[in-house]
């Protein structure tokens, strides 16, 4: 993405993706600014944020993307049709059974990377996003065989956060 880089809202954007990206447990996209010359006409500053793609983490995890799920804001933007029912049935599965119980909470941990759900709420929360929770965040996962070394390759979801302006 392109943004002008000339609002409050804006600077809000660049200066929480600064501060959180690199999380070990939380997808963030890296910034940069910039200046926009179109046929040699100057046209501002602006910030490049990074998009959340499979390719993005292709290059953030070392997974291959053929094999990234990915889910913004309640809608499959990645991967096979399957997996949004997948992470919704389970969702309302789980919401209605006792999470202090070790054994459930250990099946929660399974399907979810709870350190990253963690993070993901303190950081909506400590940025003060009005448009958060439901909106400007989504999951993703790795669907294919495991990888050695590579803790991204337990298919577990895992949370992203993105655009904190509002």
């Amino acid at each position: 993405d392109l943004r002008n880089i000339f609002s409050e809202e804006r600077t809000k954007d660049e200066i929480g993706n600064i501060l959180l990206f690199g999380r070990e447990f939380q997808s963030i996209s890296d910034t940069r600014k910039s200046m926009l010359f179109l046929n040699g006409e100057y046209w501002g500053f602006y910030i490049i944020i990074e998009k959340f793609s499979e390719s993005y983490f292709e290059s953030h995890y070392d997974v291959p993307k053929e094999k990234v799920t990915l889910i913004k804001e309640g809608e499959l933007s990645n991967g096979e049709e399957s997996e949004l029912p997948l992470y919704n049935n389970f969702f309302d599965e789980y919401s209605k059974k006792d999470v202090l119980d070790e054994k459930i909470y250990e099946e929660i941990n399974n399907f979810i990377d709870l350190d990253s759900l963690i993070e993901h709420f303190v950081i909506g929360v400590y940025i003060g996003t009005a448009d958060w929770p439901g909106h400007n965040d989504g999951v993703w996962r790795y669907n294919g065989e495991k990888i050695d070394n590579n803790p991204y390759s337990d298919g577990r979801w895992r949370y992203i956060s993105f655009d904190f302006d509002y």
